[in-house]
């Protein structure tokens, strides 16, 4: 009887600590837990639409729109100079006077001729009515008639000469004012009063260079130059601005692409292009480095940070999302162009074009540790608006 009660006293001991183990101590089944879904807080980012506007940049070098180098067409001495260097010219203004007076006695000389050439022309007229009578007579013989004829027609040309001769004795007079061909500004000037020019010399009397408008030549893809010649009629325009390299300011006043080449550089596979710029103020001079930056028009896409994508075995893009039941889910995305706002905390974004809908929270962080079907609790994640921190004037 002693035995039985102490076996069924060690049972109950036996029973009395399994339950207290199964109940309190065991370790809780993983396996268990999964099947409930597991309960994450992570942080997530709102989708929402923006209006995105792209921008490119390219180096370029500034080219005076007009450019005129002065010489002389005749020969002589320089009398005057005209003009103050450096000043700004209007186009027809007088620059310089080449000493005028083996010119004029040149003209004086070209108009006495005419005059002697109708002089001859008026004794050959009357000539002619002499002969007309005499030949009714028989006095003279036909070739005598036909003689004078041929004189009265020479003494004709002979005027023509003349009158060719003084307008070519008037222009070398004219040329001998050297004017303004375009309006710009006037260089320094390469002669002093007293210098002997000539007519087509090769060193230039002075240079006018025309800085309003300016151009701004550059080098790109044939892709952006094809890109900008399409939008160039049409109302999907884009803003052209332009970065001095010495000043950290943007420039003003906005640029209109003009054209680009029509061949590709073969060693570089690039083709030029120029834009056109305002430049009222002479800020832009030939010859200056500056930087172009293209914005396109606004585009409406949703902007996603990199750093909150993956991409699966097949390279594709794709982005953890919360689903409408609070489950993680996988959705692919398509994003060709980046938008990079500078600063490198959440930054560069995908402009993402197709798989995502206004309002999807896609989980900003720790998605590497979740699976397809884990319930995700969102937290908020600051991020700022990325329109904001990089804003196209």
């Amino acid at each position: 009887m002693k035995n039985k009660i102490l076996l069924f006293i060690l049972l109950t001991a036996l029973f009395l600590g399994g339950f207290y183990y199964l109940h309190f101590l065991r370790p809780p089944d993983e396996s268990s837990n999964k099947k409930q879904g597991a309960q994450l807080e992570l942080p997530v980012f709102l989708v929402s639409r923006s209006d995105v506007v792209q921008s490119k940049e390219f180096n370029a070098r500034i080219t005076a729109s007009k450019t005129s180098e002065i010489r002389p067409q005749v020969n002589g001495v320089i009398k005057k100079r005209l003009f103050s260097e450096g000043a700004f010219v209007q186009e027809g203004d007088q620059l310089y006077l080449i000493d005028p007076t083996a010119y004029d006695l040149a003209l004086d000389n070209a108009k006495a001729q005419l005059q002697k050439a109708h002089a001859s022309r008026k004794a050959l007229k009357a000539k002619i009515n002499r002969y007309q009578q005499l030949m009714k007579l028989q006095a003279i013989s036909k070739q005598e008639y036909d003689n004078a004829l041929a004189e009265s027609d020479q003494s004709l040309a002979d005027i023509e000469i003349a009158k060719a001769a003084v307008k070519t004795a008037e222009l070398n007079l004219e040329y001998t004012k050297v004017y303004a061909p375009i309006s710009g500004q006037i260089g320094f000037s390469n002669v002093t009063e007293g210098a002997l020019v000539t007519a087509n010399q090769t060193d230039a009397l002075a240079t006018i260079t025309q800085v309003d408008p300016v151009y701004a030549d550059f080098t790109a893809q044939p892709a952006d130059i094809v890109g900008l010649e399409k939008k160039k009629d049409t109302p999907d325009k884009t803003t052209i601005k332009i970065f001095l390299n010495d000043l950290d300011k943007d420039y003003p006043q906005e640029g209109t692409f003009e054209f680009g080449d029509a061949r590709i550089d073969e060693a570089t596979g690039t083709v030029k292009g120029r834009i056109s710029f305002p430049n009222p103020d002479r800020v832009l001079r030939p010859g200056q480095f500056v930087k172009i930056v293209i914005f396109s028009s606004p585009q409406s896409a949703f902007l996603v940070p990199q750093n909150m994508t993956a991409r699966d075995s097949n390279a594709r893009l794709y982005v953890w999302v919360i689903g409408p039941d609070g489950k993680a889910i996988q959705k692919a995305i398509r994003a060709k162009d980046t938008y990079d706002t500078g600063d490198s905390s959440h930054g560069p974004y995908w402009i993402v074009r197709e798989g995502l809908n206004e309002g999807d929270q896609i989980i900003a962080s720790g998605f590497q540790k979740i699976k397809i079907g884990d319930i995700v609790k969102p937290a908020p994640v600051s991020i700022e608006d990325p329109k904001q921190s990089f804003p196209p004037k």
